[in-house]
């Protein structure tokens, strides 16, 4: 794997911008904003899931949502 990475990635490829749809700050996310994106839903074409930018968080805990 590591062979065919090497040869078929380069560091532009790993070095691509994401374009983010807003920033969040840590007061303003709370489960209740989290509930709220998901009301956008259904997320597909036409409908982008929304990217968001979190700027110096720390996870200190992971745990699965939805059926992803």
């Amino acid at each position: 794997m590591q062979q065919y990475c090497d040869t078929h990635i380069s560091d532009a490829d790993l070095n691509q911008p994401i374009e983010v749809d807003t920033l969040v700050y840590d007061h303003e996310w709370t489960n209740d904003e989290l509930q709220g994106i998901d009301q956008l839903a259904p997320f597909g074409i036409g409908n982008d899931e929304p990217i968001l930018l979190f700027q110096k968080l720390l996870v200190t805990d992971i745990e699965r949502v939805g059926n992803k």
